[in-house]
């Protein structure tokens, strides 16, 4: 057979960097990637679970693959991720024409479970196996052309350094579908870290379910800091970046090293949930609004400018109007940089499962909207402030369309801009002309 793989990722950039290790995996193993569906042997759909809505997503595109079964019967189809360690061998019965489910600690055994359904065989492949739960992570390949074969742009890249989450929030279904907390050894991080800088990556992102929490797992309560700094030293690296935080491991030595060491991005995510005490006592979240706040005021006060992004849940069980209204005055007094809400949804095997649903589906659509409503003209004003300061863009990519580059800055926002023979990791410096809803208008001033 040809041996053609396309992989189609749902849900944050964790999976992403699963998805871009299954390619690494099975590159090694001869096979080539595609870019569409229809041109594959193996189709693997990486899933997510972590709100119904995504889940129920990424079951239909199993669905969908029929029509690629139905012109290439020897195709093999691959559910993987959150959904498949969720429900396991139930899924090969709820589609017949799926051929293997692939739990979150499975990946290395991709290339063997891939060949057994090559020989007639339908599998579920659920097991805990932290034992080989780092294994493929290893550098990203390089293309005969010695461009770097990752997913997005060649300008940045991700790193997963711990995988797993112990805070088992209430609403939360990542413990379930991604096990116990593991921090990756520091030498295998910093060893591809200097790779993907050797390799013209300008833009480094480590991830973790709660990626400050690196080395608690190990008793090092200090090694999130500590692997900063080593990062920091592999002097190719523009820009390094961290995804997600919880505000409660957001160290005095974190806010210093983020004051004073200008490629830490400028930019922090800081899910808050809920502004709430109530309810993030509920939630299981460990903080008081106070807390949050003041975590806030002391990373913008270190460094002047930074963004802060941050979650927030509505319609959580029990959320009351005053409720709602405490997030509503949160999000006004801390004026976020950008905002990701989302209405709550059930997910089996949380505590909050068995709490009682006291939000309707249209009051939950009817605060969304409110929140919306009040975070998009702040994010917008931020925006247009920014309007005549120049900022320094590491470029991504140039879009065919309009004829423009585009990049973004040191504090996470995406700056277009036009230019003659850019490349894809320059470092380039813009003054702003335009803000927008979510992005900025640019022009260079220098290279």
């Amino acid at each position: 057979m040809t041996k053609r793989i396309y992989i189609k990722t749902f849900g944050c950039q964790m999976n992403d960097y699963d998805s871009e290790r299954m390619y690494r995996i099975m590159e090694r193993e001869g096979w080539r990637r595609v870019p569409k569906a229809d041109e594959a042997d193996v189709i693997i759909i990486n899933t997510c679970s972590v709100r119904d809505k995504a889940e129920h997503k990424a079951v239909s595109e199993v669905g969908a693959m029929k029509r690629v079964k139905r012109k290439n019967s020897k195709c093999i189809t691959v559910l993987a991720g959150c959904v498949a360690q969720q429900h396991g061998e139930k899924l090969l019965k709820r589609a017949p024409n799926l051929d293997l489910v692939l739990g979150t600690h499975a990946l290395s055994k991709l290339p063997e479970l891939i060949q057994e359904c090559l020989d007639g065989k339908r599998l579920a492949q659920t097991d805990w196996d932290y034992d080989h739960l780092f294994e493929g992570s290893g550098y990203p390949n390089v293309n005969p052309d010695g461009r770097l074969s990752w997913k997005g742009s060649l300008a940045s890249g991700f790193i997963s350094i711990v995988h797993g989450c112990d805070m088992r929030c209430s609403y939360c279904i990542v413990p379930t579908v991604r096990g116990r907390e593991i921090s990756r050894p520091m030498g295998d991080i910093l060893s591809e870290a200097r790779h993907l800088a050797d390799s013209g990556i300008k833009e480094i992102t480590l991830l973790g379910q709660i990626v400050n929490r690196y080395g608690r797992d190990l008793k090092l309560p200090s090694a999130f800091h500590e692997l900063l700094v080593e990062v920091l030293k592999i002097k190719a690296i523009k820009k390094l970046s961290f995804a997600s935080s919880h505000p409660n491991y957001i160290t005095p030595d974190i806010i210093k090293l983020i004051g004073h060491e200008a490629r830490l991005a400028a930019h922090v995510h800081l899910p808050v949930q809920s502004g709430s005490d109530r309810i993030l006592k509920s939630m299981r979240r460990g903080y008081t609004i106070r807390k949050y706040i003041e975590t806030v005021v002391r990373l913008r006060e270190a460094r002047p400018g930074l963004s802060i992004s941050s979650d927030l849940i509505v319609g959580y069980p029990g959320e009351s109007e005053e409720d709602f209204q405490g997030t509503c005055d949160l999000i006004k007094e801390l004026e976020f940089d950008s905002l990701f809400a989302f209405k709550y949804s059930v997910r089996p095997g949380t505590p909050a499962q068995n709490m009682e649903e006291t939000v309707s589906p249209e009051e939950k659509a009817a605060r969304l909207k409110i929140i919306h409503e009040i975070s998009a003209p702040i994010i917008l004003r931020k925006n247009k402030a920014l309007v005549g300061k120049t900022l320094e863009v590491i470029v991504h990519g140039f879009h065919e369309r309009d004829g423009k580059y585009f990049g973004r800055s040191s504090c996470n926002r995406v700056v277009h801009f036009s230019a003659d023979n850019m490349q894809i990791g320059d470092t380039v410096l813009a003054v702003i002309d335009t803000g927008l809803a979510n992005s900025l208008l640019g022009s260079i001033v220098t290279t």
